[in-house]
Order: C-alpha cells, then structure tokens, then sequence
C-alpha cells in the first residue's frame, strides 16, 4: 500500500493507484447506497393523490436519509450552526458546488430550485426529478413566472423551499449579491425569507477547497465529484440566521438579504 501523509498518498504510480482505488470504493458505495432509497421513493409517489402529507414527510426523510449516508461515504464532516427553519419555509444561500445540496439536504430536507440542465444527467435527473426540485431555465426570462408558481404551490402545501439567490455557482467563493426574481413567492404570501451560508475546508495537507471543491466553470460534474472523492475527507459548515427578513419588495428584499448574508458569511479558503 502507498505511504500517506495526512490521508494523502505520497506521489507515484502506487499513490495514484490508490487513489483511484479510493474514488471507484465509495462509487460504488454511493450507487449501493442510492438505489434502495431511490425504490422507496418511487413506491411513495402515488400517496401524493391519496396522503399528501404522507407523501411529503416520506420525501422529506428519504432526503435527509440519502444525504446524511452520502455525506459518510465521501468524507463530507458537517457542522451545523443557528436553527434551522421548520416548513413551511423559503430560504436562500451562496452556492459553491453540488454538494451544497447534499449539506443542505441533510439537514432540511426541503424543495430545491435547480437549473434545469441538472434533469437531463444521467442517474442525477432522475433522482432530482423524484424528489421533486423545481427546474428554471435560466436561458429563458419568461420560466421565472412559471417557476415562481411552482414554489408558491410548494409553500402553499407546507414545503420547505431552497433556492441559491446568486443565480449559479460563485466561481471565486465569495457571496455574490443575491437575486431578486425568486424571491417573488416569499414577498406575495409576507413569508419572511431564512437565509444561511455554506463553507468548506480541506485537510492541510491537501488542496484549499476553493481550489478543489468550488465547481468551476468549463469542469464536467463528473470530473469534479471524481476530485472530491479522491480527498480522505473534508468539512462543511452550515450556518443558519438567527431570524428571517421579511419585507413588501422583493429587490429591497434581495438586497437586505445580500448584506445580512454577508455579514454571517465566511469565506472557503
């Protein structure tokens, strides 16, 4: 077996090879752990017609199940700070890769607004279309309309909701001003909007997360999730707001929401 340091295999073809015999263990792991969470929730869908209800608290706990076990697999070391909202509720953050999913999930296991490319991967689509994400084309101004009624439908029914106010992934790690036009759902129902922050970290010995675990632009997901399962582990931090914002417009909204944000954000080294 390669010599490490720190969980790291020294440099050669052995550390390589190890390496990679680390990514295709916890691949496989994640498809063995996935697919009997994936059954449960297809055989739950039809009690939406019959046990609304029902069918959300399943959703909501095969969720925070699924992403509580992926977190395990990969490594991912969580603190959660602040309380959590309890839904009905809208809530926003900064977004710095696909795992914020998983962070998030773990711990709320609420509705995601996702762009709508995510529906055509292979494996991912499905698992985010069973678990009901909302899909935005972001290319297309006129979605929002329809998008906004889906989450004013999901509040409407007790759902939690999240969505990643920046409109994508901050390419440098730092919180990018949040948008307003998602926030329409929460302004026309007076919900007050949560909002929290995401950070990672890596072990010394590795590369900084802001090198390694922010997804950058012209990076394939597979490529990326193939670099995150090579680290020995890394830790995430959620921090949630002690109290909601609430206000009658959405961009003084957005804006409010930006700079409190800000304020409680620390930023992936």
């Amino acid at each position: 077996m390669a010599e490490e340091e720190n969980g790291i295999p020294r440099a050669g073809a052995s550390g390589t090879a190890w390496l990679y015999v680390r990514v295709a263990a916890r691949a496989v792991a994640i498809a063995l752990w996935t697919a009997p969470l994936v059954c449960a929730r297809v055989v739950s869908l039809p009690l939406a017609a019959v046990a609304s209800g029902v069918e959300r608290a399943i959703r909501r706990w095969l969720f925070k199940t699924w992403a509580k076990g992926i977190m395990a697999i990969i490594g991912m070391r969580s603190r959660v700070e602040g309380p959590p909202p309890k839904p009905p509720f809208f809530m926003v953050s900064n977004h710095l890769t696909h795992l914020d999913v998983i962070l998030v999930g773990s711990v709320l296991g609420c509705l995601f607004v996702s762009k709508a490319e995510v529906k055509q991967w292979p494996l991912v689509g499905f698992v985010t279309r069973i678990m009901n994400t909302i899909f935005i084309d972001r290319d297309n101004p006129r979605d929002t309309a329809r998008v906004n009624a889906m989450i004013g439908q999901a509040l409407d029914a007790g759902c939690g909701v999240h969505v990643f106010a920046e409109g994508g992934v901050s390419q440098d790690g730092s919180l990018q001003p949040f948008k307003p036009a998602l926030l329409e759902p929460a302004v026309a129902r007076g919900h007050p909007v949560h909002y929290a922050t995401i950070t990672y970290r890596t072990p010394d010995a590795c590369p900084l997360a802001s090198e390694l675990l922010i997804w950058r632009r012209g990076v394939s997901y597979a490529r990326n999730i193939v670099e995150v399962l090579k680290l020995p582990e890394f830790y995430a931090t959620l921090t949630f707001a002690r109290a909601p914002i609430a206000d009658t417009d959405r961009k003084r909204l957005a804006e409010r929401l930006t700079k409190a944000t800000r304020n409680l954000f620390t930023p992936t080294p």
